[in-house]
């Protein structure tokens, strides 16, 4: 089932040059993903007792060009089948006006918050989202963020109250935010970046020391975030 909706913008998606920024495009794959699930009777917020809840762990999106405000713009998520019982793919399409300009995927685990470990993803919930045997990109494995051995700067990240979801962790999409911050002026100011890819390793939680580093291997921008032990939270790619 390819689940669609058209999207009313709203101003805080662009940026200052009116286009969609990135947050504003993780913020409205994300949404549409959630009223997906709750419309599968999946909602994020369970009220049975369950403690299994969906983790996101990588982000590959690619962009042809970015939407500006006035655009007209059409969404479009779908499951894939199945492939491991261990991960779920979740892809993403934006049209503009009609034309294919934005698409992504993800990958999700399902984690037993009660007990601290993965869990099964058995076929009778992802037949809940009537899978499509249909992939966004041709390639299916993504490509792993290489890890700088060394990096041009490093900025201390100033965790605020409202940076924490529903299970006392950093919300996965604030981690751009963080990697916005860490940026160059000069890279941030000019942004144009037409591949991002995140992936997230260990959870933020309240009261760590949190760190932004960046450097560049050929033409990508890499930023990685980590804590005081320099244990990695998450790697951010842009090209």
């Amino acid at each position: 089932m390819i689940f669609s909706e058209e999207y009313k913008t709203v101003i805080e998606d662009f940026g200052k040059d009116g286009r969609l920024s990135i947050f504003g495009i993780l913020r409205i794959f994300e949404n549409l993903g959630n009223r997906h699930s709750d419309s599968a009777g999946d909602s994020v917020f369970k009220y049975d007792g369950t403690t299994n809840a969906w983790v996101l762990t990588e982000w590959k999106i690619e962009v042809n060009e970015y939407p500006l405000y006035s655009d007209k713009i059409k969404i479009e998520t779908w499951a894939e089948q199945l492939q491991s019982p261990l991960v779920a793919v979740r892809n993403f399409a934006l049209y503009k006006n009609d034309r294919l300009c934005i698409k992504g995927t993800t990958r999700w685990v399902l984690f037993d918050i009660k007990a601290q470990r993965l869990c099964k993803i058995e076929k009778e919930l992802l037949e809940k989202y009537q899978p499509e045997n249909k992939s966004i990109f041709e390639e299916s494995k993504l490509d792993k963020i290489q890890i700088p051995s060394d990096f041009i700067l490093e900025k201390k990240i100033e965790l605020r109250k409202s940076d924490f979801d529903f299970n006392n962790h950093v919300h996965n999409l604030i981690y751009i935010d963080y990697a916005l911050e860490t940026l160059p002026d000069e890279v941030y100011e000019n942004q144009n970046f037409s591949k991002i890819r995140i992936t997230y390793k260990t959870a933020i939680k309240n009261g760590e020391e949190i760190y932004g580093k960046y450097a560049e291997i050929e033409n990508k921008k890499i930023i990685v975030i980590s804590d005081s032990e320099n244990i990695t939270k998450a790697l951010i790619q842009f090209e």
